[in-house]
């Protein structure tokens, strides 16, 4: 009895500061309402939960909870999860468990890969050289392979070796991008 006595106690506190305090900072800069960072951390939880199943979506696999999880990993992405961006693209980019389509898989990728991710700014670089979702453009596919490659991503590096080797895109900077090829083909990655 005393556990709910205080527990009720508590959550009076708590409604009385969130009141008062909410009141006070009312015309302050805060950005969101309090709930949202509630929502946004509830997205990125069903994002993690369902990790297994993104990837089996990932490689082409449809789950049985296919729906739930692309609805887990739209929220995530909606709300700034980098990597939950990037599986959006690869998921649209794949067409299992949705419909097929590179416009918004391009648009995804761009998120991810303007908020630093090597994979996403690799498969934008592919984009560009097949067309997928964008006209071709091998300059700015080089330039995609070149920035992941510099980051360190194996497959950017090899990707950009390939375009050297094939005499696509710029030939300023090849001794860079020779290097750059040269450790994405002993980097040991499959």
């Amino acid at each position: 009895m005393r556990a709910l006595l205080l527990t009720m106690r508590l959550r009076r506190a708590f409604f009385f500061v969130f009141t008062v305090s909410s009141s006070i900072f009312a015309a302050s800069t805060i950005p969101e309402p309090p709930y949202a960072s509630f929502v946004q951390v509830k997205a990125q939880l069903a994002f993690i939960d369902c990790l297994d199943e993104v990837q089996e979506l990932v490689k082409g696999n449809v789950p049985p909870n296919a729906e739930a999880v692309v609805e887990a990993t739209f929220e995530a992405a909606k709300r700034g999860n980098t990597e939950a961006q990037y599986t959006m693209g690869v998921i649209l980019f794949v067409g299992k468990a949705v419909p097929l389509n590179y416009d918004a898989a391009v648009g995804w990728l761009n998120q991810a890969a303007k908020n630093g991710h090597l994979k996403a700014l690799r498969n934008l670089g592919t984009c560009y050289k097949r067309g997928y979702g964008v006209p071709i453009d091998l300059e700015k596919s080089v330039d995609c392979y070149m920035r992941a490659a510099k980051g360190g991503e194996s497959d950017a590096q090899f990707n950009l070796g390939a375009a050297y080797l094939l005499g696509t895109g710029n030939k300023k900077g090849s001794q860079s991008r020779r290097r750059l090829a040269q450790e994405g083909c002993g980097s040991g990655e499959p």
